[in-house]
């Protein structure tokens, strides 16, 4: 078959046109065996009745294809979200405060389980608008300076790990949670605005019909993300290194978050026990 898309590496428009050329072959082919079985000519209410039929019932060498054809759309969406994890290292950094609550890669989410990944573009956006993009490109270039000079130090030995175990990467995600807190006072009405954002920015699901973002995954997000400071903030130590990086009004700031935030979670739990 020509116009095989085995080895296609590339993403978006190109993928679909190797796809689509793909499956135009497929018909091609069942057309020509089809008019050979007919002496080698098909007038052209013949060809349409063929092609409908194809349409209507493809077969199954046809639906191997388009199920091959899913799966690399798929990788190809892989692939486009770790060419942008190299050029945007703030964006990895973030996302590993929470990483622990998705699927392992491949696997989609499983509803109160799991936090899927299709939540990223969204999440990333949700970050932009609350830092705007003077602060969210100082941040990426920080976090790019924190890569040159891992990479530097570690050569060969480089890897995420790396970059995730150095207190630089944490530093800069505390900085960013700390900044965009004083948004969340209002709970309620920030919960709403972050799944708007996030459920819109969701790529095809893939396997995760059934998964969705919701109240509780909202909590599950924000919980993940607070967690390492909100666990300092509950013993002497922690707090005093939070009180002198960030000051008193801060850390004020981030306990009524917290409070906040642990108010809003019995408010949607009630309200999913009554049915709301």
């Amino acid at each position: 078959m020509s116009g095989d898309i085995s080895d296609e590496k590339d993403f978006g428009t190109q993928k679909i046109w190797s796809i689509v050329n793909g499956a135009t072959d497929l018909a091609l082919s069942s057309l020509r065996e089809k008019a050979l079985l007919t002496g080698g000519r098909l007038n052209f209410n013949q060809v349409l009745e063929h092609f409908q039929e194809f349409q209507a019932s493809p077969g199954e060498q046809i639906l191997e294809y388009y199920h091959q054809s899913w799966e690399e759309c798929g990788q190809a969406v892989e692939n486009a979200r770790f060419e942008r994890e190299r050029k945007y290292p703030f964006e990895r950094i973030v996302v590993n405060s929470f990483v622990h609550l998705m699927p392992p890669r491949g696997q989609p989410a499983e509803p109160g389980k799991h936090l899927s990944r299709r939540i990223i573009p969204g999440f990333i956006m949700v970050l932009q608008q609350l830092l705007g993009p003077e602060f969210y490109e100082e941040y990426e270039d920080a976090c790019r300076d924190l890569i040159r000079r891992l990479r530097a130090t570690y050569g060969d030995g480089f890897s995420w790990d790396v970059v995730y175990n150095d207190s630089t990467g944490e530093t800069i995600v505390h900085d960013v949670l700390v900044y965009v807190s004083r948004y969340f006072m209002d709970m309620e009405k920030r919960r709403h605005w972050a799944i708007e954002i996030i459920e819109g920015a969701m790529p095809p699901p893939m396997g995760e019909e059934d998964w969705e973002f919701g109240d509780r995954e909202f909590h599950k997000l924000m919980t993940a993300l607070y967690k390492p400071m909100r666990d300092a903030l509950d013993t002497k130590e922690g707090a005093a290194e939070l009180l002198k990086r960030y000051g008193k009004d801060s850390c004020t700031m981030l306990r009524d978050m917290f409070e906040v935030l642990d108010v809003d979670f019995v408010q949607v739990i009630s309200a999913e026990n009554n049915g709301e």
